[in-house]
């Protein structure tokens, strides 16, 4: 059959020509490319072993249009889990015979780890080889690009991995390659933590992007203008790295919770929106705003989040360019994201006690039909009214 021709003919190649393993033709291919591409999982295998041992400056050879090396090829190429060990194979023997080809680019600016976050499955041992033979071999990889639409090889692992293991060791080699990554430059307007927060990172990431990061946690950054605490409120399903955040940018200036977006949200507005809202989370900020930022309970913001994620008829009545706390928790009872109406109520007193005033404004009159509450509906002893 085929397979045992291709064998045969690779066999003689070794044989009696074994210049041929590095010969190129039009497009730049070295058999190992084609091998790579086309060729069964044994045949490849083979003709990666012959390579190394006739040709081994083969695996530096780049095809002419789109620069991929072999390691290039077998890491796009090769995806089913059945090849992990071909691919493996390539990579090692890649990192000892040329290690530059690890950090090489392709014609469109991806390195070998870009490849395999991109094309291997999820959770191969593939992608943490990669970023470890990377590190090893070819740690100017990880230094950073200058200029304003430059990325970084961190910020792309945390915009398209998804295996922390992989993210916490470009951490590390980041840090190693370019120990000043970690600060706020103006060519990339927000840290790289807030650039993972942003993601929704939590767990090893966040720690170890807490414990390289210089900056303050009130520091803005980003579009929106909005400090740490605010995007992991946010964008973080992980309510431990969320409170360890907060805790930590409270113990650093407690004028956090007083400092707002570019819309006006403060924390204890993000704490009742969250997805986990009545969580730990919740009541870790409801209980430092009374405690330490009495007004935010009285401060407005706009609705740029509740827009179009609340029950049309409750969006209608919400004043979206004056939302205070009491109304985002509303918000969160009619849209379902609270279970209960203990919440509101907790919220209903905190503003009573904080900010009274708000109490009598009648800017927002939203019908919460799930628990039955008017909202801001003053009685006659200036407290709101269930019906």
């Amino acid at each position: 059959g085929s397979r045992e021709m291709a064998l045969e003919a690779l066999r003689l190649t070794a044989l009696h020509y074994p210049a041929g393993f590095s010969a190129r033709d039009a497009q730049g291919q070295v058999p190992i490319h084609v091998a790579l591409q086309h060729a069964d999982a044994a045949v490849a295998s083979e003709a990666l072993r012959l390579t190394a041992e006739h040709a081994p400056r083969a695996f530096e050879q780049a095809r002419l249009r789109s620069r991929q090396l072999p390691v290039h090829v077998a890491l796009t190429c090769r995806t089913r889990p059945t090849a992990t060990p071909l691919v493996l194979d390539v990579v090692h023997m890649s990192a000892s015979l040329c290690p530059a080809s690890l950090g090489a680019e392709t014609a469109a600016g991806e390195v070998s780890l870009d490849l395999a976050v991109k094309h291997q499955p999820s959770g191969s041992p593939v992608v943490l080889a990669v970023a470890r033979r990377v590190a090893e071999v070819a740690p100017e990889s990880f230094r950073l690009r200058r200029g304003p639409l430059s990325k970084t090889l961190l910020q792309r692992m945390l915009e398209h991995c998804r295996n922390p293991a992989v993210v916490t060791l470009v951490i590390g080699a980041t840090e190693r390659a370019s120990p000043d990554a970690f600060g706020l430059r103006p060519e990339q307007r927000q840290t790289f933590l807030s650039m993972a927060l942003l993601r929704g990172w939590g767990g090893e990431v966040v720690d170890a992007l807490l414990e390289r990061t210089p900056e303050p946690l009130i520091v803005k950054g980003g579009s929106g203008r909005r400090t740490p605490l605010l995007l992991a409120m946010e964008h973080v399903t992980d309510a431990q790295a969320v409170l360890k955040i907060l805790r930590m940018a409270v113990a650093c200036d407690d004028s956090v919770l007083s400092t707002p977006d570019g819309n006006g949200w403060l924390p204890v507005h993000a704490a009742l929106w969250r997805r986990d809202v009545g969580g730990e989370v919740t009541d870790a900020v409801l209980e430092l705003t009374s405690r330490l930022c009495p007004a935010a309970f009285g401060a407005a913001a706009q609705g740029h989040q509740l827009a179009y994620q609340v029950p049309q008829g409750l969006r209608l009545q919400l004043d979206l360019r004056r939302l205070v706390p009491l109304h985002v928790a509303g918000a969160a009872l009619a849209a379902g994201r609270c279970e209960n109406s203990a919440l509101l109520e907790r919220v209903m007193a905190l503003t009573q006690e904080h900010a009274p005033h708000v109490m009598h404004q009648p800017a927002t009159e939203a019908v919460l039909s799930d628990a039955g509450y008017v909202v801001n509906h003053v009685v006659g002893d200036g407290r709101p009214e269930a019906k």
